[in-house]
């Protein structure tokens, strides 16, 4: 092989502004055209990946403290280990290799870090094998293997910002995905640069079985939830026209209405405590206050004025909740050549 030995990628994780779950297979269907609005961050997932001389795969896991070995095919099914063996299995044609992953997010934080890993891990095991795939086919075919992994269909929001950073809308109908970037115009910047709170709660989410719970709701025709599914998507629809227009006010009501129908989408999108620091966030002067993902705990996000920013972050912190320094990533998936050890 006469390309790089060895390969460094990164990629941004996600705050799902609006629009979240409706990115899943079958639900966009259901909607006739579904949108979801995300902003990329820049806590990071990095995959290190170099090929060896040995036949067999090595996995560590920086931030989950774990390493293994493991034979060509094996793949365990569950573990730290899982993920970069199902990402070899689907994307690696054979040889050696050792893989060194870490996330910049915590475990279960909801902002897309294993989704951001998985491009991570199969765009460096692409670069080391010479393929370039299409971004959307890509995207497709890891949805797909991370779908395996999980045991349910996984939406595709998350791959998005992960490959392309910034601040997108997403349209989702029959066979196609349409990324339509919004532009992060100074004015805009600046509300996430000074205005944004986002705080670990401190109970992991695990979008796997509300997701489910929803799809199977929602495709026996369950009213209450294709209901709520429309006030999302519609509530998605009006953040894309304010963040377009540059209207603040139009966003944060954008954002509070997608909580309102998230919050009653499944029994476990949230709890007291979880209701608890999203109110805790609106009495401190958040303008808009949601759990990012499928929710179930995960991270709290709001948006408010400047001046309001420490008080928020005081009070949810004095509750439990872990704020997290971020910014938004305008950058997407990056490969450097790594060093082969």
């Amino acid at each position: 092989m006469s390309g790089p030995r060895a390969i460094r990628a990164t990629c941004p994780n996600r705050i799902d502004l609006a629009g979240g779950t409706v990115d899943l297979y079958p639900l966009y269907l259901l909607l006739g055209r579904a949108t979801t609005v995300n902003l990329a961050i820049d806590l990071t997932s990095t995959a290190d990946v170099a090929l060896i001389d040995r036949p067999v795969v090595e996995i560590e896991s920086v931030d989950q403290q774990a390493q293994g070995t493991l034979a060509p095919g094996e793949i365990p099914s569950s573990g730290p280990l899982a993920l970069a063996a199902r990402a070899v299995d689907g994307f690696w044609s054979g040889g050696g290799l050792r893989i060194t992953t870490s996330n910049k997010a915590p475990k279960g934080s909801g902002l897309g870090g294993s989704s951001a890993l998985f491009v991570a891990i199969a765009s460096a095991l692409e670069k080391l094998d010479g393929r370039q795939t299409n971004p959307h086919a890509l995207i497709q075919t890891i949805a797909e293997v991370e779908a395996g992994l999980i045991g349910i269909p996984t939406g595709r929001q998350d791959y998005y910002a992960a490959l392309f950073g910034g601040l997108q809308q997403l349209e989702f109908s029959a066979g196609r995905v349409k990324r339509r970037e919004i532009p992060l115009s100074r004015r805009v910047r600046d509300w996430f640069d000074h205005g944004m709170v986002v705080a670990f709660t401190g109970e992991a989410h695990f979008s796997g079985r509300p997701n489910w719970e929803v799809i199977k709701a929602a495709v026996e025709g369950h009213a209450g939830t294709l209901e709520r599914l429309r006030g999302i998507n519609d509530a998605a629809a009006r953040a894309a026209d304010a963040l377009r227009a540059s209207d603040f006010d139009g966003l944060c009501a954008a954002i509070r209405l997608d909580w309102s129908h998230r919050a009653e989408l499944h029994p476990e999108v949230t709890s007291p405590r979880l209701d608890a620091l999203v109110k805790i966030a609106l009495e401190a002067g958040a303008q808009a206050a949601k759990l990012c993902g499928a929710g179930g705990g995960g991270s709290l996000f709001a948006l408010a004025t400047p001046d309001k920013v420490e008080s928020i972050r005081t009070a949810i912190a004095r509750h439990g909740a872990q704020p997290l320094d971020l910014a938004p990533s305008p950058e997407g998936l990056r490969l450097e050549a790594g060093e082969a050890r």
